[in-house]
């Protein structure tokens, strides 16, 4: 569920995912209009939605095996994703 603090009102939002228990991790650029958000399995993919349309920008598929325990976006273009093992940076292209 998203709260438009703007306009008053809750948009809710279904992850449609391939696999996996739900979502394990959330989170909002402080710039532009995007979420990322990670599926809570094995092998999980990372989804870069766009809001409040909800469209999907991309889709990151890791080649190792993973669960992720955490996402962030720095102040640019960069999303930080943890594993147990590692951490990933990855650098969106963002048109806004």
């Amino acid at each position: 569920m998203f709260k438009s603090l703007n306009l008053d009102q809750e948009i809710y939002y279904r992850a449609d995912l391939d696999h996996g228990d739900g979502v394990s991790f959330v989170t909002g650029h402080k710039k532009f209009p995007i979420f990322a958000f990670a599926e809570n399995c094995w092998n999980a993919k990372i989804f870069i939605v766009s809001y409040p349309d909800f469209s999907k920008i991309s889709t990151f598929e890791s080649k190792d095996e993973c669960v992720y325990i955490g996402l962030a976006f720095s102040e640019t273009e960069h999303l930080i994703a943890l594993t147990g093992d590692y951490f990933l940076i990855l650098r969106l292209i963002l048109n806004y």
